[in-house]
């Protein structure tokens, strides 16, 4: 590639260029820095150094000032001081003269340098003007340079374009034989393998049939003891073996008949036994199913008896309250202690059912827990898809790109190699009419020969013309053959320069190909790792489906419990409602009770008046007083009895009011607790529904990604497909093309050799054509130095004939004597 460097220059940054189409023959044959023209030319202004000044400069500058000096003072004139000026002092005189002379000299250096810059001004311009002519033609000749070569390197990165999309075609080529080749060596293997396993198994069956036979070989050889045996005991036996024999063989055959019938009696009390077993297993799942089902009524049964017989007793209490306050006490009592086992078995029913309900909830929460995990998984399957489909589709698209860059160069060559041979039409028709128009020239050139032989006079016009055709056509023909020439070292020299890119395009071209082996592998790795993935979205749709089955499964328990537990509810809101009329029943009865005691009240009031009254009957009657007294003291200890009694009975009633109220006040709790715990519940049910409708909603979404990706993948294989068979297609018009372009190459290179052939021999008959005019020419001068005849003694003036040169060379301009021929009658 040493001839492309000065425009593959521009892009040294870069690894590797995307499509060699992206090469810009104009782009690059523009300069971006303007060439260096005066780096040949050094700088002759370059200032010396001035600070240390050279000493042999200084010496010459002061000797410069002390001849000058000296030649001053020798021309100066002496004149009459006196009279003429003041008188000074000495030592002002000598100060001052000291001054000027010191002037002087510093002014008298300066002259001094002056002169001596102005040389070295004047030797910096002839040289600027001598390296600015120089410049200009560097300029000039650059100028041309570049233009040619920008023309030149144009030409040379076409034919590299062309030269690299035949490369391309042809790597095309070898990697779909490639293709081919891989895919009949698997089909190979594959024939191969199962011929291999086939003879495999012909090995082991001949293995097996050798062993079958040595057997049976040796089962031969037993029975032929046997046989051999037994010939002799039968040739030595007698009768009664034979007959015996009989018999033992018919006992054989009534065996084996037996054994038989016994066999298929056998197969039939097995399949009966089968069938029994089965219909045994049914009726075992019928009878446990029924046993379950009578538990469950028994159950029930011992439920409704044990609230029927609640009922009674509550009937019975209540009946017995009804018609005595101590009965209903011992009622209310007993109602209390039932009410406290009710509340007790209820305790414990709900105690299951909340323990239930939490490991239920600890179930549902490692199933949600499970979910997320299988959430997680599924999005990382997901995003995993999602990046495989983004590799995928990028590289879909690279390919597509790459295929649209291959079609819209191979339409470029294919315009470009149209024009091409459109022009070599254009060329070899112009060519034929060139050849015409020889071929006619020949004619006339043959016919004017032969007029020229006739006709002296003619043939001497017609020579000079034909001296100048020839000369022309020699020109012509030197120029045509150095303009071959230089074309044939021109094509002889890119030959040589893409016989190298050749062999740099092959190395390119085996790392590509080594590249796109590795793709092609990474490809299968994709295919791959997509099918595993494929299977793997397969068994968690299958594994998902299973779990939404049993998710639904324990979603319809938890509605059945959730349905049983609202049915308990309702049952313990009725026996809440038949508490709380209970409890008004109770304050009705214990309001009942406030009144007796207030009665009592009253009537203690009505017995402290009569003792009042008694008191002042005693005061009246003092005789009947300790009667009076005895009869008080009984009368009041009946009092303090019944007023204890009546304590004790408030104490009491205000003592179960509380515990029921506590009881009333627990039971609302656990309401309240279950009514939370349902809440939660629903609110589960609904989070886990709500999840459900999401794995759902997940599982239909994975389900349409991965059929748009199979779609996508199928219309990818399509598309490949039909570029495969585009590029088939245009391989083999390509190799049409190719050998049409060498036919038209071989034909136009052996035209041109013909071509070449004809002119070398025109210039041969030309030649001899003016050889023979040049004989002819001699034999015409000896016949003119014959004329004139006797009869004509005047002078005859000859006719000016030029001189005819055979090498084309033009004739000298020298004067000759006019040839006068005097002639006299002796």
């Amino acid at each position: 590639m040493a001839v492309f460097e000065h425009c593959l220059s521009k892009h040294a940054e870069y690894s590797k260029l995307e499509s060699f189409h992206e090469i810009d023959e104009i782009a690059d044959a523009i300069l971006t820095q303007p060439p260096p023209l005066y780096n040949v030319v050094k700088d002759p202004t370059i200032t010396e150094n001035a600070v240390l000044e050279n000493v042999s400069q200084r010496i010459e500058r002061d000797r410069n000032v002390f001849c000058e000096a000296q030649l001053l003072h020798k021309l100066k004139t002496k004149g009459p001081t006196i009279g003429s000026s003041h008188f000074f002092s000495g030592a002002i005189y000598k100060r001052t003269i000291e001054s000027k002379d010191r002037e002087i000299r510093q002014l008298r250096e300066k002259l001094y340098d002056k002169t001596v810059s102005s040389k070295i001004d004047e030797v910096n311009v002839k040289n600027l003007k001598a390296a600015l002519n120089k410049s200009m033609k560097y300029y000039c000749y650059a100028e041309e340079w570049q233009h040619h070569e920008s023309e030149r390197l144009q030409q040379d990165v076409r034919y590299l374009k062309a030269e690299m999309s035949s490369l391309m075609a042809f790597l095309i080529n070898s990697e779909e034989e490639k293709r081919t080749m891989l895919i009949e060596m698997e089909s190979i293997r594959n024939v191969s393998s199962a011929k291999d396993e086939e003879r495999k198994n012909i090995e082991t069956q001949r293995n097996e049939y050798k062993q079958k036979l040595a057997d049976a070989y040796t089962e031969y050889l037993s029975t032929n003891e046997l046989i051999t045996r037994l010939r002799k005991e039968a040739e030595h036996g007698s009768d009664a073996i034979i007959s015996r024999n009989e018999v033992l063989q018919r006992n054989i055959d009534k065996i084996s008949k037996d054994f038989e019938i016994t066999a298929k009696d056998l197969a039939a009390a097995t399949l009966k036994i089968r069938d029994l077993q089965f219909e045994l297993d049914e009726m075992v799942l019928q009878f446990n199913i029924t046993g379950q089902a009578q538990k469950t009524a028994e159950d029930l049964n011992v439920r409704l008896g044990s609230e029927l017989d609640q009922l009674k007793t509550t009937y019975n209490e209540l009946r017995h309250l009804q018609s005595e306050t101590a009965m209903r006490v011992v009622g209310l009592e007993k109602h209390i202690r039932d009410l406290e086992q009710l509340l007790e078995v209820t305790r414990t029913e709900l105690e299951n059912q909340a323990s239930d309900l939490r490991t239920d909830l600890m179930a549902v929460t490692e199933l949600k827990r499970e979910l997320e995990e299988l959430l997680k998984s599924s999005r990382q399957e997901v995003e995993k898809l999602s990046m495989a489909l983004k590799s995928l589709t990028r590289t879909k698209d690279q390919t597509e790109t790459a295929f649209r860059i291959a079609v819209q160069k191979h339409e470029k060559d294919i315009a470009s190699r149209e024009e091409e041979i459109k022009e070599l039409k254009k060329l070899r028709v112009e060519d034929a009419d060139a050849f015409k128009k020889l071929q006619e020239q020949k004619e006339q050139l043959m016919f004017q020969v032969t007029d020229l032989q006739n006709n002296l006079d003619r043939e001497l016009s017609n020579v000079n013309v034909l001296s100048f055709e020839v000369n022309t056509l020699k020109r012509t023909s030197e120029e045509k053959i150095f303009n071959l020439e230089e074309q044939v070292e021109k094509l002889t020299n890119a030959k040589i320069n893409l016989a190298n890119d050749k062999r740099t395009l092959a190395e390119k071209l085996r790392v590509t190909r080594i590249d796109l082996q590795d793709k092609e592998q990474q490809l299968d790795k994709i295919s791959t790792e997509f099918e595993g993935f494929k299977a793997g979205a397969a068994e968690t749709v299958v594994g998902l489906r299973g779990e939404l089955k049993d998710i639904h499964a324990k979603h319809e328990t938890l509605s059945d419990n959730h349905k049983s537990l609202n049915q308990k509810q309702v049952i313990l809101i009725d026996s809440n409602l038949e508490l709380t009329v209970v409890q008004e029943s109770l304050k009705k009865q214990v309001k009942i009770l406030e009144g007796k005691t207030e009665d009592a009240h009253s009537q203690i009031k009505v017995l402290q008046d009569k003792n009042q009254a008694i008191y002042n009957e005693l005061e009246i009657s003092q005789n009947d007083k300790n009667e009076m007294k005895i009869h008080l003291d009984s009368v009041l200890q009946k009092l303090l009895e019944t007023t204890s009694i009546l304590n004790q009975e408030r104490g009491e009633s205000s003592n179960t009011i509380k515990e029921k109220t506590e009881q009333i006040i627990k039971m609302s709790k656990d309401l309240y607790r279950t009514t939370e715990d349902r809440t939660r519940l629903d609110t589960l049910c609904v989070i886990l529904q709500e999840q459900v409708r999401c794995l759902e909603e997940n599982l239909q979404d994975t389900q349409v990604k991965l059929a748009a990706e199979v779609f996508n993948k199928e219309q990818f294989e399509v598309h490949l497909y039909d570029l495969r068979r585009k590029l088939m297609a245009e391989r083999s018009l390509r190799s049409d093309f190719e050998h049409m372009h060498g036919k038209i190459d071989r034909m136009l290179a052996s035209k041109q050799l013909e071509r070449l052939a004809a002119m070398k021999m025109r210039d041969r008959k030309l030649m001899e054509v003016s050889k023979q005019l040049a004989l002819e020419h001699v034999r015409l001068q000896g016949i003119s130095a014959m004329l004139p005849s006797d009869e004509n003694l005047q002078t005859i003036e000859s006719p000016e004939i030029p001189d005819f040169n055979p090498d084309g060379k033009p004739a000298k301009n020298k004067r000759e004597p006019d040839m006068r021929v005097t002639v006299t009658k002796k």
